[in-house]
């Protein structure tokens, strides 16, 4: 067999790849902290919401969300990590996830409706619609976690 120059090398079957390594870890992770879960899904549905409040509303106040999603990521984070003080949370997180994918359905048949009024700058800014994807994202989660929880 000859050895050609031109030819891309393979690496060998067993040889582990950097990036694989840090996709395994990254899912051994996500997995330990609960987020897999139904529950999980509703837990992380609450910390985008407030991770969104606080960079997209508080830091460059832009896009601030409703309220009642900031109070009910609040509820469902609080919910998630009291389980190891044997509080039994899984009805709550169901309705808060119910709670919270309703709202962001909400939200998103308003930002439709009026995103292109000149009466309501609803998406003015990068910032504006990035939060607003954030939050969409947020309403899958806990539609998910919510769904799926027994």
């Amino acid at each position: 067999m000859t050895n050609d120059p031109t030819s891309p090398v393979t690496p060998e079957p067993d040889e582990p790849s950097p990036v694989a390594d840090a996709m395994a870890d990254a899912r051994e992770a996500f997995n330990r902290a609960g987020f897999s879960t139904p529950t999980g899904l509703v837990a992380l549905a609450g910390l985008v919401i407030l991770a969104v409040e606080v960079l997209f509303g508080v830091i460059l106040n832009e896009f601030r969300n409703d309220y009642v999603l900031v109070g009910s990521g609040i509820a469902a984070v609080a919910l998630f990590y009291g389980k190891d003080r044997g509080v039994s949370s899984a009805g709550a997180l169901r309705l808060i996830g119910w709670i919270i994918a309703g709202v962001v359905l909400f939200e998103l048949i308003y930002d439709l409706r009026f995103a292109s009024s000149t009466y309501d700058e609803v998406a003015d800014e990068v910032a504006d619609v990035f939060g607003m994807l954030f939050t969409y994202a947020a309403g899958v989660l806990a539609f998910l976690g919510a769904r799926a929880i027994k």
